[in-house]
């Protein structure tokens, strides 16, 4: 007994385009078609934010469709989470130079209208940026900043920043200090 074509049709296609939930009910698809407005950037920087560790171009495409929007819109929020998001990007597929950059637009614009879980995101990322680059104090000083942020709203996502600290600090050959991070 063959399977029918639509069957093997839909298997494949199934496979290479996932239908990725944004929301509860919300597909990418979905996403697309909504109106441009402050929602509709908000959830490309999710897809985006999803993308990243996958060096997709899914993130850069969506982070820069949210940035595009958010210019449109000039909405500031938007605009420094799209750059965060770019930064993180770049980073992850080894673009260091264009990462910075990103991320140092970014930083400014989320200190400036207070959405402090970026800033302590940019500063973490920032610390990547510069342990990447060997440069350990500057990195350290980017996630204690990172970490004072997190600490002060209270974040569960402090733990990022520490791990990264006991990172920079086992890769500058400070492991008592690298342990007692973890």
């Amino acid at each position: 007994m063959k399977p029918s074509r639509f069957i093997l049709f839909s298997i494949v296609i199934m496979g290479v385009i996932p239908i990725y939930s944004v929301g509860k009910d919300l597909s990418l698809v979905e996403v697309v078609r909504m109106n441009d407005d402050t929602n509709k950037v908000e959830s490309l920087i999710r897809i985006a934010t999803d993308y990243i560790d996958a060096g997709s171009d899914s993130s850069k495409i969506s982070a820069e469709s949210a940035l595009k929007l958010s210019l449109k819109l000039n909405y500031v929020k938007g605009i420094g989470r799209a750059h965060s998001v770019l930064g993180a990007y770049y980073y992850s597929i080894g673009n260091f130079p264009e990462s910075k950059t990103h991320l140092n637009i970014a930083l400014p614009l989320s200190i400036k209208i207070n959405d402090w879980s970026f800033v302590a995101n940019n500063y973490r990322r920032l610390g990547n940026w510069h342990l990447e680059q060997q440069l350990y104090n500057n990195a350290m000083g980017f996630y204690l900043r990172s970490d004072s942020v997190y600490e002060k709203h209270n974040s569960p996502e402090r733990y990022y920043t520490c791990y990264q600290m006991a990172s920079a600090y086992e890769s500058n050959g400070e492991y008592l200090l690298a342990k007692n991070m973890l």
